[in-house]
């Protein structure tokens, strides 16, 4: 499960980059696509699966070698990490975009 998890953790985070994003659009009334616990959520919840990725990810370069999947997954599950962070922080509303 741990050679595997970085792997799942970058599937995830991309699938909950989408979902943020896309549920993050605005309809015609104002109201986001998505209910705005909902996204949250998910944005929460992928935040923690890719830093845990990214962190694996390092963990097992350290302790076998780096190789190039791995340090493509490590910075990749980074990224989604910090992207996921910030759009869970301007969900609120009066916090920037």
């Amino acid at each position: 499960m741990r050679k595997i998890f970085p792997l799942l953790a970058l599937l995830i985070g991309g699938v909950l980059t989408v979902l943020v994003v896309v549920g993050r659009t605005l309809d015609d009334s104002g109201a986001t696509t998505l209910p705005l616990l909902t996204l949250l959520l998910a944005g929460e919840f992928g935040f923690i699966v890719t830093l845990i990725g990214a962190t694996v990810s390092v963990k097992r370069g350290l302790a076998d070698d780096f190789t190039v999947a791995n340090v493509s997954i490590a910075i990749l599950c980074a990224i989604f990490s910090v992207h996921l962070a910030w759009r869970g922080i301007n969900l609120w509303p009066g916090a920037g975009s």
